[in-house]
């Protein structure tokens, strides 16, 4: 994850242990508000129908499992920045 000084990058990693499970990540988000989704392993798309609605900041209504990558709902002051590095 890169750091952004004094942002999220930097609270993450400092409520996340080493090595999370995928829960702990869930309950950080969820613990900064975010509202967070089911994707697929390893990619970018919802693993259902709805997930706009589906998009819970309560991490015991979270509908993944630990194969399942953690989608964020975007919106008012969230902005995520997807970078791919080729060749590397």
């Amino acid at each position: 994850m890169l750091q952004i000084e004094r942002g999220i990058g930097v609270f993450l990693m400092s409520i996340i242990p080493p090595k999370p499970s995928k829960t702990k990540y869930v309950r950080a988000l969820t613990k900064l508000g975010l509202n967070v989704f089911p994707v697929q392993n390893n990619g970018k798309i919802p693993l259902h129908e709805g997930w706009q609605k589906e998009a819970t900041n309560d991490p015991a209504k979270y509908k993944g499992s630990s194969t399942h990558n953690i989608g964020v709902r975007c919106g008012n002051w969230v902005l995520v920045v997807d970078i791919d590095i080729k060749g590397k």
